[in-house]
């Protein structure tokens, strides 16, 4: 799979930890990863480690680009899910 250039190639423990912790499912992640409505810039963190953001409708992940492993996902927030889906909406008119 790919998303934004960037193959994937594994999910973090962490990652593991979190789906299983905020409930969120492989199929979502998946989803998010082939069907990506938003992607964000690459961004550092304070110990200079990149990672852009891939917004689905039911899960965010963090994807380090330089290799391919996605670092952490959460549910994706109710009101940017609402925000998407009517851009998606206005996109197909």
């Amino acid at each position: 799979m790919r998303t934004n250039n960037v193959a994937i190639r594994s999910v973090s423990e962490h990652v593991k930890q979190r789906m299983t912790e905020r409930s969120v499912l492989v199929d979502s992640v998946q989803d998010a990863i082939e069907n990506p409505p938003e992607i964000g810039p690459v961004k550092y963190d304070k110990a200079g480690r990149p990672s852009f953001s891939v917004t689905g409708l039911k899960a965010t992940l963090a994807v380090n680009p330089d290799t391919g492993v996605i670092v952490t996902c959460y549910p994706t927030h109710s009101r940017t899910r609402e925000k998407l889906l009517e851009e998606l909406k206005e996109n197909e008119n």
